[in-house]
């Protein structure tokens, strides 16, 4: 009779949620490439900013092109990035839409920003 009791608590141990599942849904991964290549050489923060709040992605510096990952479990309407340079000082980037999977470039120079489908 044991041994089939702890078969039983294997096979429902197995069918459980990991500490690492979001109730939310899956997560929707999105690339936000940014390409720093300001006259005024300065390394600069990157945000993301949506309806429901802002968070961080990550630093670029000078003359340097990374690619950032972004993940939210409900992609929202309209975000924007905002990259503030070593001085305080911020670009904005226009108000765009995001989808799941989309690979976002921002080259600051020229505050061109373009979204690719996967």
């Amino acid at each position: 009779m044991l041994p089939v009791a702890l078969l039983l608590i294997a096979a429902c141990a197995t069918g459980s949620r990991s500490s690492t599942d979001d109730e939310s849904g899956p997560a929707n991964v999105i690339l936000v490439e940014i390409e720093n290549d300001l006259a005024r050489r300065s390394s600069v923060t990157v945000r993301i900013i949506s309806p429901s709040g802002q968070r961080v992605l990550g630093t670029v510096g000078p003359g340097r092109t990374v690619t950032l990952r972004y993940q939210e479990s409900y992609v929202e309407p309209s975000y924007r990035l905002i990259a503030r340079l070593d001085d305080g000082s911020e670009k904005r980037s226009r108000e765009f839409q995001l989808f799941s999977g989309a690979l976002v470039r921002w080259r600051l120079s020229n505050d061109r920003l373009s979204l690719q489908r996967p």
